[in-house]
């Protein structure tokens, strides 16, 4: 065939191919626009030849037969170039260039997971190939290019001597490696070194359809595709979605299967929130949340230390079973500075990166007085328990007022006062105040508004521990009233069957076990503790609480009457207790218990005061992390005082890469504000409260993902991959062992480069002498035979 293409060319005078090009001919008659001949000049030239041949059959039967063929073939020759003459014969060159080869390589995030392989042969292999010592190195991007790369195949470079190579790299979209299709193979190689897993999805049969679509009316002689296999959308995006259109289009698909089908092992720590300023002795909860892949009912040590510090301040058992899982860890700082903290996750068995077990967070630990007033109508057990355990505390000074007391114990007690504070300016000394069943009628009326004040524009804090005969009952129509969480037509006394039964059990409720303060003990898991406690009588049964009020603990468990109620107000917070019998904790416990809760409710009541938040406005988000999708939702505490002097309220500025985005927030309580955002793209974002007088800490951060649907599924789905590639009659790979893929990619359609140039045949001199030579031998040959 080459040597008749090469005779064509230089007969019709037609340039011979450059390299990587060729010519391909036919035959179009007429005007050159189409390669059929014409029906009925066609059927005409048939039943000519027909008769002809019959014609000499019953003319001649006397001559040889020899020559009777002979002559029936000079006519037919002669027949043939008329019907080429008035068909209008020409000969179509069409220029053509190599076929399309396709090739694809994931570079979705999963292609960065280095994979552990249960078999030690494929890992040896995989080591060899991208040349790595260790097998945390073996990313599965790096294995397909190695695939590429590898000196011994050379697949680039036989390629692009038998096809024009097309190279992309797909994730959630399709992008060429680069734009010239004969680029020199080091170009090539270039850029496929430069190629980094960073896609956030990953969308095969998406991907394969555009390729599809650009490639339509050329079809190249096969599609090779690099891939893990995974579909991080839905099933419906998996390479063999594609596989049947592929075969339609006569593609096939080469599919090389790359990574380890093994559930690859991996834990990471995405997410850690924790007080960035505490109190020497606050307890510090530090809230984790993670993700794991590979594993299956699996226990995991989480590790509490100070970083450079081996020696571990907590530690729990953390459950990998959900994904996202989560989990707390409690310590007390025994040392004032700014401390870095580090929390760690033993690794797993094989597991793949270590890198992401570890996150760390610096907190500022200060050591400073903390000035509570202990107000009580009459020492009844609850104070004789709390005012020897306040005195004992180093961290508090302690002030008390006891309503029915004498002039001696004023005298005798160092931490007594002889009323309560008149004036505003003394109960600004300052930082928690405890009301005990107290009787405000021996209360200055101005005195209980400079206690709301108090609360709700120095931010401090207030404990209530309710009575039998004044708390908070007698609150009612005073500014004491606004500040209780529980509304005072909400409660009830305890009923004479309630007071003579066994008692109650408190145990704390979901929102109470997420609380610093009413962690118990140094384990995060304190359920047990709390069933351990004894038993309580007496209480305010509380029928509902106030909006935007928390019930921290209840009688009995889920769906008792509340116990423990916290609520916000104004830069302050508020704690009701409905049972004035926690004494009864230092039973065989000393303080072991009733001490710790009371130094870890005081420091939490007077972070604000005692920490210069007052009169600063504090804004948080409901949570670290969102998806690309979700709404926010914004909260912002401070002064019940309008915090702009200009009436036009409070803004906050959500800021990332971009122009920031402004939320007004709307005031949905005392001191309390609120602003939503439907969504935001993915990204880091910082947010500000949008005031001259605003600092660096007063805003929050928080991040928005991409769905975690790319890492999801971290197996390698060779099983849909060989599906895939048998539908489209093409051939499956696995990245070890691609030896034979180079010859077995089938050789294509050449593509055409240029409109067909036309030769004439109709009109050609040979023709003409064609059809005189053959009428002269026929007229010949009859004279010979001596017929008419």
């Amino acid at each position: 065939m080459e040597l008749i293409r090469r005779f064509v060319e230089w007969y019709f005078c037609i340039p011979s191919a450059q390299a990587g090009q060729g010519h391909s001919f036919s035959l179009v008659y007429g005007e050159g626009t189409t390669q059929t001949w014409p029906f009925g000049l066609l059927l005409t030239g048939v039943a000519a030849a027909a008769a002809l041949i019959w014609i000499y059959r019953i003319e001649a039967p006397q001559i040889a037969a020899r020559i009777r063929w002979t002559l029936t073939g000079l006519r037919l020759a002669v027949l043939l170039a008329l019907l080429a003459m008035i068909s209008g014969a020409s000969l179509a060159v069409q220029k053509t260039g190599l076929p399309y080869l396709v090739v694809l390589i994931d570079t979705s995030a999963s292609m960065g997971i280095a994979d552990q392989y249960q078999d030690r042969s494929q890992a040896d292999s995989a080591r060899r190939s991208v040349h790595a010592a260790q097998l945390s190195e073996l990313q599965r991007l790096e294995l397909a290019k190695a695939v590429l790369l590898d000196p011994q195949s050379s697949l680039i470079q036989r390629w692009q001597q038998r096809y024009r190579l097309k190279v992309y790299a797909f994730d959630d979209t399709l992008s060429p490696l680069i734009d010239d299709a004969v680029a020199e193979p080091e170009v090539l190689e270039k850029a496929l070194r430069e190629l980094r897993p960073l896609g956030p999805e990953t969308r095969p049969a998406y991907c394969l359809e555009e390729v599809f679509n650009e490639y339509r009316g050329a079809a190249p002689a096969a599609i090779v595709i690099l891939t893990d296999g995974i579909a991080s959308r839905s099933s419906s995006e998996l390479t063999t979605a594609a596989a049947q259109t592929a075969r339609e289009l006569s593609i096939p698909l080469m599919t090389v299967g790359i990574g380890s089908a093994d559930p690859n092992r991996d834990l990471e720590l995405t997410d850690l929130l924790v007080d960035r300023v505490a109190i020497l002795g606050d307890p510090l909860l530090f809230r984790v949340r993670g993700r794991s892949w590979g594993t299956s009912q699996e226990k995991i040590r989480a590790t509490l230390r100070l970083v450079n510090d081996p020696r571990p301040l907590a530690s729990s058992e953390v459950e990998s079973t959900g994904n996202p899982f989560s989990f707390e860890l409690l310590t007390t700082p025994t040392e004032e500075g700014d401390h870095t903290y580090e929390i760690e996750l033993t690794p797993l068995e094989g597991e793949s990166t270590l890198e992401n077990n570890r996150l760390t967070a610096t907190v500022s630990v200060r050591r400073t007085k903390i000035r509570v007033l202990l107000v009580e109508r009459h020492p009844r057990w609850e104070f004789r328990h709390l005012k020897p355990l306040l005195e004992r505390d180093e961290m508090i000074e302690l002030r008390t007022v006891l309503q029915d007391s004498d002039v001696d114990f004023v005298r005798e007690d160092r931490t007594a006062l002889a009323g309560f504070p008149p004036r505003a300016s003394d109960l600004d000394e300052f930082d928690v105040i405890i009301l005990g069943d107290v009787d405000i009628t021996q209360i200055n009326p101005q005195s209980l508004t400079h206690i709301r004040d108090f609360v709700s524009e120095k931010g401090g804090g207030l404990i209530l521990i309710g009575g039998e005969r004044h708390n908070p009952r007698q609150f009612s129509g005073t500014p004491l009233e606004t500040l209780c969480p529980v509304p005072l037509d909400g409660i009830e006394p305890p009923t004479p069957q309630e007071l003579a039964g066994d008692g109650f059990l408190m145990r704390p409720t979901p929102e109470g076990r997420i609380q610093a303060f009413l962690q118990l003990n140094e384990a995060t898991a304190t359920e047990d503790l709390w069933g351990s406690l004894p038993r309580m009588h007496w209480s305010w049964q509380v029928i509902r609480t106030k909006p935007g009020a928390i019930t921290l603990t209840t009688q009995g468990g889920a769906g008792g009457r509340p116990v423990l109620v916290w609520q916000r107000y104004g830069a302050g917070q508020v704690l009701f207790h409905a049972t004035d019998e926690l004494w009864q904790w230092r039973q065989e416990r000393e303080d072991a218990v009733y001490g710790r809760y009371w130094g870890q409710a005081i420091r939490q009541l007077c972070r604000a005061k005692l920490l210069g938040l007052s009169q600063r406005v504090k804004l948080t988000s409901d949570r670290p992390v969102y998806s690309v999708g979700e709404p926010l939702r914004l909260i912002a505490r401070g002064p019940t005082s309008p915090p702009r002097g200009d009436g036009t309220g409070l803004t906050a500025l959500v800021t990332s890469t971009g122009n920031p985005v402004r939320v007004p927030l709307v005031p949905i309580s005392e001191g309390q504000y609120e602003g939503h955002l439907a969504s935001l793209p993915a990204g880091q974002y910082q947010v500000v409260i949008d005031l001259p007088t605003a600092q660096p800490d007063d805003g929050c951060q928080f991040r928005v993902e991409l769905p975690n649907r790319e890492m999801r599924d971290r197996a390698a789905n060779h099983a849909d991959l060989e599906l895939a590639a048998k539908t489209s009659r093409g051939q499956y790979y696995h990245w070890s062992n691609t030896a034979s893929l180079a010859r077995d990619i089938p050789p294509g359609h050449p593509v055409t480069q240029a409109a067909a140039e036309i030769v004439p045949l109709w009109n050609r001199g040979e023709l003409y002498a064609v059809l005189l030579a053959c009428l002269t031998m026929e007229w010949l040959l009859r004279r010979k035979s001596r017929l008419p």
